[in-house]
């Protein structure tokens, strides 16, 4: 997420430039080269501090546990059961039920885990 904000700050300073707008085109780089420093900082002390890192990526979210909808966490990250169903399709599972965890990660993206053939922790089916 932090690299979409700083792709969309670069290129609005650098189209102010190119538009003729109140920044001349040296200014505009010198902001652009800001703003890539900025990011290369931020990535870097994300790598070797984890507390940076924890600052600026968000933590997964579980909207699924041992076949049960998290309906809180769902509601909170605005997250319908149909589209929880989709990305359930996506990842070749057909019910809520055979799914063991479920996370939306910091990107957006969901990450399920099923259950497995051998997994004697899985509820009863129905």
């Amino acid at each position: 997420m932090l690299d979409f904000v700083f792709v969309l700050l670069a290129a609005s300073a650098g189209a102010d430039a190119m538009t003729g707008g109140p920044i001349s085109i040296t200014n505009s780089v010198i902001l652009v080269a800001t703003i890539v420093a900025w990011n290369y900082l931020l990535n870097s002390l994300g790598y070797f501090l984890p507390i940076v890192e924890r600052l600026v990526s968000p933590s997964p979210i579980q909207v699924i546990d041992e076949g049960k909808l998290l309906r809180r966490n769902m509601r909170r990250e605005f997250l319908t059961i149909d589209e929880l169903h989709m990305q359930l399709r996506e990842e070749g599972v057909e019910r809520v039920e055979d799914v063991k965890a479920a996370f939306i990660e910091g990107d957006g993206s969901v990450s399920v885990i099923p259950f497995d053939a051998r997994d004697t922790a899985r509820p009863p089916s129905s």
